[in-house]
């Protein structure tokens, strides 16, 4: 005698956590940057995002943003790698299906890495540290927004909101390229702390915010089925 058991499980209410985790995220950036400019510890006019959050008492709302958007984020990078190899790949015991995503993670986790180091390095310690794994924070997840826009693209599972999603993700993408170019040519000639400098690196946390957003659309149509078979 044998039969099988369904369990519903509605992605549709996942998609909500990517945008109150992006509400969140952008209002406690826009008042550490609020605070800063106001008790004069950061220039009015694009200020370095570490200037924001060096000194009391913006620091404490920085310290509670770094833990809502880093959180955020491994939770989001995590929660996309169980819906392109559930979902997505429409086969979640492939082992290709499970290498593609935990690989896309694994980039992501990386980015995630250096931002909790630079975080706990502050400019104030160690500028040269902190620096260092900024960088690779943000280089590792425009490597990993790539690659998750692939997956998602090259997957057999393909749907309107899910196509939605991959274009969004390429404009978004293009963004990023030509910020890192600027930041890049910046770099290079030395104007590290310029205001053009700080306008890059907020134009790339609000691309990692945007991006983020998009997995709302993946997830909005992936209501899946988990099916759980039995013998007896």
């Amino acid at each position: 005698m044998g039969g099988r058991i369904r369990r519903g499980f509605c992605w549709t209410a996942v998609a909500y956590f990517p945008l109150a985790w992006a509400a969140v995220t952008s209002t406690g950036l826009f008042a550490c940057y609020f605070i800063a400019a106001v008790q004069g510890h950061a220039r009015i006019l694009l200020p370095m995002l570490s200037a924001c959050v060096l000194r009391s008492p913006e620091k404490y709302v920085g310290a509670f943003t770094c833990i809502v958007t880093l959180s955020g984020l491994f939770v989001n990078i995590v929660t996309l790698a169980i819906f392109m190899q559930r979902v997505a790949f429409g086969s979640r015991g492939s082992c290709l299906a499970i290498a593609v995503a935990w690989g896309v993670a694994f980039l992501g986790l990386i980015s995630c890495t250096g931002f909790i180091v630079a975080g706990i390095v502050s400019e104030g310690v160690n500028g040269s540290v902190h620096e260092f794994f900024t960088r690779i924070g943000f280089f590792g997840y425009a490597a990993y927004g790539i690659a998750a826009t692939c997956a998602l693209w090259r997957c057999p599972c393909s749907s309107t909101a899910r196509k939605r999603s991959v274009r969004c993700k390429v404009t978004i993408l293009l963004a990023g390229v030509v910020d890192i170019g600027i930041y890049i040519m910046l770099i290079a000639n030395h104007e590290d702390g310029d205001p053009f400098v700080g306008l890059c690196e907020w134009t790339a946390l609000v691309i990692i915010i945007l991006f983020n957003l998009t997995y709302a659309l993946d997830f909005q149509d992936g209501r899946q089925n988990l099916e759980v078979s039995f013998m007896g």
